[in-house]
């Protein structure tokens, strides 16, 4: 298995989670940061149909799959409005 180098969006959210060969889930949606154009990290689909955020720093993409070292990156359900944007990137909180 060698690691990833660049790969497009859509090519990391075919990829599976899996936490020792054991898949966890599999990344719906990419939150990226607008100005700097980087992946901040993925929505995934959890076995129990349950939506968890991954910080990318928390992730490591291979070929086959985005390896976590520990469930406990995967944070509780994520909510586009505990964020204040949806996964278009639109912002649901006007700027003040």
């Amino acid at each position: 298995m060698e690691g990833m180098g660049s790969r497009s969006a859509t090519e990391l959210l075919l990829l599976p989670v899996r936490l020792h060969g054991i898949r966890l889930g599999r990344p719906i949606d990419l939150l990226l940061d607008p100005e700097a154009w980087r992946v901040l990290g993925y929505v995934v689909l959890c076995g129990d149909e349950s939506r968890r955020f991954l910080a990318f720093a928390a992730a490591d993409p291979w070929e086959d799959a985005i390896n976590v070292r520990s469930a406990l990156c995967c944070s509780r359900t994520w909510s586009s409005t505990e964020t204040g944007h949806d996964p278009s990137g639109r912002s649901s909180v006007e700027a003040s």
